[in-house]
């Protein structure tokens, strides 16, 4: 039965290859050697009859090739894409992902996009082990939740935002926090860096991560000049520990949506304190890249440094998961789950990305020593410390 209760669709007659693999025989290369396509694989796979099939177009079984071209034309749209078919597009070379687009605008057969499309949310087919099944339901029970542009979101550990399929993708199929494989620094402290396919997540190499403030979210100029100096203090403190680049596009601070030209929007949203504020990761959909504040974050009530708690969530925006979820933590802090991570020194109570809790962490949220070595193992010095030549 597919997660909307009907049975499977029409098992593809074994057929040619796809049009567009003939075309761009190149595709077929980089199926080989695609880090992420065994993970797309791996969610749409069903056994039948002793042979392996692929789930595409929602409720048909294809072949591997069909499984790529679908998943391909669904990266392609990023506020349609689910987080894995995007991160597959994105590894494609860019005259690729210009082949991808162009074929997907071309031909009204392609699966559809958009946020209510079969395939989007429908991890839950994916889900095989009734363990795991059962983790996904209570933290569905268990977990807060709110509606974001129409979607509803869980909150995980305070301040991580999952839509019903990421939940299925969040929930952890084994501990797999690895030790750093670096000393750790004076005192034994760091961060905690988020692995796909083995492979740390970050930005591009020279990759320039821009932003706006949306004016008009926000309840008045003082809130809205204030969201933007934090977040100019809390961007220059990141851009000083490592090498990465942002840049303020002011020009599109009034937009009433969602602007293009920007990574994302900062933008007030009102949660009722259900968090402060909150972020994304690298590897998350274009649709899910903002920042969100809480009203209470202008709270003279606060407790936290402000421009701390934006240092917090811009540490997740480069791929920085919250220090307490590792091992050594009180264990009062939060922590759903430590799958897919890998630490990049030791536990460091006074990290900028540790929740005060159980007693330890800082209201300050600042920068440690420690997190500057452990940002630099992935990201290198900062731009600062180079002198540029033509």
């Amino acid at each position: 039965m597919t997660p909307g209760g009907g049975d499977l669709g029409p098992i593809r007659p074994e057929e040619p290859r796809p049009a567009l693999l003939v075309a761009h025989p190149e595709l077929l290369a980089f199926l080989d050697g695609s880090t992420i396509f065994p993970r797309v694989e791996a969610r749409h796979r069903v056994e039948l009859d002793g042979r392996t099939h692929y789930l595409v177009r929602g409720d048909t079984l294809g072949s591997r090739e069909d499984l790529l071209v679908d998943a391909l034309a669904r990266g392609a749209a990023p506020e349609g894409a689910d987080a894995l078919s995007r991160a597959l597009f994105l590894e494609l070379p860019g005259h690729l992902q210009e082949v991808i687009r162009g074929a997907t605008r071309s031909d009204p057969g392609q699966p559809p996009t958009g946020p209510g499309a079969p395939g989007r949310g429908d991890m839950a087919m994916a889900i095989t082990d009734p363990v795991i099944a059962q983790k996904v339901e209570e933290l569905k029970a268990r977990l807060p939740t709110f509606e974001l542009d129409g979607t509803l979101m869980y909150v995980a550990e305070g301040d991580l935002l999952l839509d019903e399929a990421q939940l299925a993708d969040y929930v952890p199929r084994a501990a797999n926090v690895e030790p750093p494989n670096l000393p750790a620094g004076p005192g034994g402290e760091g961060l905690v860096g988020i692995l796909q396919d083995g492979k740390l997540v970050r930005w591009p190499p020279g990759f320039v991560i821009t932003y706006c403030v949306l004016r008009s979210t926000f309840r008045g100029e003082r809130e809205y000049a204030t969201a933007r100096a934090n977040m100019l203090t809390a961007t220059r403190d990141w851009e000083a520990t490592c090498g990465v680049s942002f840049r303020h596009v002011a020009e599109l601070d009034g937009s009433d949506g969602r602007p293009e030209g920007v990574v994302f929007p900062v933008r007030l949203l009102d949660v009722d304190g259900l968090f402060i504020a909150a972020a994304f990761f690298p590897h998350e959909p274009a649709s899910r890249r903002q920042v969100l504040i809480d009203p209470s974050y202008f709270s003279p009530s606060l407790g936290f440094d402000a421009v701390g708690v934006l240092r917090h969530e811009l540490g997740h925006v480069l791929g920085f998961r919250h220090e307490h979820i590792r091992s050594g933590a009180p264990p009062v802090c939060p922590k759903e789950d430590a799958s897919q991570t890998i630490d990049l020194t030791a536990y460091d109570p006074r990290s900028v990305m540790h929740y005060y809790c159980g007693g330890v962490g800082s209201r300050d949220l600042a920068i440690t020593e420690v997190d500057v070595q452990g940002a630099q193992r992935v990201y290198g010095m900062p731009l600062s410390r180079f002198r540029l030549v033509a």
